[in-house]
């Protein structure tokens, strides 16, 4: 969601507790005020940093404990297959 309250199709590429990389069509600016609701992850609020050829990034404005949230939910994320771990909102794995 853009500043004015405009809402955009993106694809977010990258991302860490601290900033976030985004693919869209959409022109912003730096500094624009931007709000975006990634899947498995929630409402990440932010400002752009800088345009890109195919989106923007952002910085991600948050407190301490939420970026340690959003750092383990990233950990758990990049974890997933390697710990063969089942998609939480499909119920999970069922057990031998």
């Amino acid at each position: 969601m853009l500043t004015p309250r405009q809402e955009a199709t993106c694809r977010a590429v990258d991302m860490s507790p601290g900033g976030l990389s985004l693919e869209t069509a959409v022109q912003v600016r730096p500094g624009e005020r931007i709000v975006a609701y990634i899947d498995e992850i929630g409402r990440i609020e932010g400002l752009v940093a800088r345009t890109t050829r195919t989106g923007f990034a952002m910085t991600i404005n948050a407190t301490g404990r939420k970026r340690d949230k959003l750092a383990a939910i990233l950990t758990f994320q990049a974890n997933r297959e390697d710990l063969d771990i089942a998609d939480i909102a499909s119920g999970g794995k069922e057990c031998p």
